[in-house]
């Protein structure tokens, strides 16, 4: 009993360990699909918000403004080319300023699953840590010949994946950007490797309108820059690539279908402990087989000792055999059980070495190798019955045709797998 209690513990014990990992492992790989989940929200909430301004304006104030925008943009033109401006020099931080928090518009790039991406001013860390920048002195994201905006955002981030997949974009790939009441189409005809200082690609070229994604690479490591270039197309081009999923399998997906499997498993877990539960409530403990003795899968019944919740902790020492059903009877030792069968009186036809299976449920069956047998003559003849580890004594008693009772006892011991069994 003491064993059993100390046994019972220490399972608790493992029990609540095992749950305490499986949590925290739960949390670590939902983690970021929630805060990418929170994030997203977020930014599609500043996202309406800035339609809702948007739409508060009339249509003198928003050509104003991109008026304004066309002019600075003007104004990069000729300072990259080295042409002297006339009066002074627009204020960056004025240009698509709608609600002064900086967010001049967003993006979408269908093919990443990627939608309401805000892009705000500047290139700074606390810019980046919540969407798009815009690199000052590059071009504002307006369209137009002679522009070349440059947007760039995080990747690899566990909160928020911005522009981590990136680099699974294809050339004719497109992506959208909202300014305004302006929806600009662009198809990437450019994806190149670099490093931080070589930035002669960021130019503007003469005569075209373009828009440059940008993110370090590779991931983690994050020494060089990835740059994504798309060319102004007519909005709503039919272009077949834009329906294409880069990233259908990526972390997200991954994660949910490991999580469908376990979860599927748990089920069957759930429905096998609830059937080895019910089982052992009505008295079941399991099957025994006795191949010499004809006895085939033979229920072997505890007699209601046992609680369920304890069926874990124990094991069967002693089954009582008998061609008739038995009471609980009390020459057994504890943690016994009692089965029927129509053979049990060939007991006496197996001899050592033979062997005999025990299985409960779905449980890895237990093959024995008998290596005791006795047959004794004499109702009142006492049984050798020896406990220990890895040993079941089954006994009976039947009368012969001769009218005497037999009390026959055959002991096997758990049959232990070697080496070459195994491989």
């Amino acid at each position: 009993m003491a064993a059993n209690k100390k046994a019972k513990k220490l399972t608790s014990f493992r029990n609540f360990l095992a749950t305490l990992f499986l949590i925290g492992a739960i949390g670590v790989l939902f983690y970021p699909i929630v805060a990418n989940y929170l994030a997203s929200r977020q930014m599609s909430q500043s996202v309406q918000n800035y339609n809702n301004a948007v739409s508060k304006f009339s249509q003198t104030q928003i050509d104003e403004m991109l008026n304004a925008a066309r002019n600075y943009n003007k104004w990069v033109y000729d300072l990259q080319f080295g042409i002297k401006w006339q009066g002074v020099a627009p204020d960056y931080n004025k240009q698509l300023n709608v609600q002064s928090n900086g967010m001049m518009g967003y993006l979408d790039i269908p093919q990443l699953s990627i939608k309401n991406l805000p892009i705000y001013h500047g290139d700074s860390e606390d810019v980046l840590s919540g969407g798009i920048g815009d690199v000052p002195d590059t071009t504002l994201p307006i369209g137009g010949a002679n522009t070349h905006a440059v947007l760039p955002a995080h990747s690899g981030r566990v909160n928020d994946s911005l522009f981590t997949d990136l680099d699974k974009l294809k050339l004719g790939d497109v992506f959208y950007i909202h300014v305004l009441n302006l929806d600009l189409e662009y198809q990437i005809d450019d994806i190149r490797i670099v490093y931080p200082n070589q930035i002669n690609s960021l130019k503007i070229q003469q005569g075209r309108d373009l828009v440059t994604l940008v993110t370090c690479y590779p991931t983690g490591i994050n020494n060089k820059r990835l740059l994504v270039t798309g060319h102004r197309m007519p909005l709503n081009a039919k272009i077949p690539q834009a329906k294409i999923s880069r990233n259908a399998y990526g972390y997200n997906f991954w994660v949910m279908f490991g999580a469908a499997v376990l979860a599927l498993l748990g089920l069957f877990w759930l429905l096998y402990e609830l059937l080895d539960w019910l089982l052992w409530l009505i008295g079941t403990w399991g099957w025994l087989t006795i191949p010499k003795a004809h006895v085939r899968l033979a229920p072997v019944s505890h007699g209601g000792k046992i609680k369920p919740q304890h069926r874990k902790l124990i094991q069967l020492k002693a089954v009582e055999l008998a061609a008739h059903p038995l009471g609980k009877g009390n020459s057994l030792p504890d943690q016994s059980g009692h089965s029927t069968s129509l053979h049990a009186f060939d007991i006496d036809h197996c001899f050592l070495d033979d062997e005999f299976v025990i299985r409960r449920l779905l449980h890895k069956r237990k093959v024995y190798k008998i290596e005791f047998v006795q047959d004794l003559i004499g109702e009142n003849q006492p049984l050798y019955l020896l406990k220990g580890k890895g040993l079941v004594n089954i006994q009976t008693k039947f009368t012969a045709d001769d009218g005497k009772v037999h009390k026959v006892l055959i002991r096997g011991k758990l049959k232990q797998k070697n080496k070459k069994e195994k491989s």
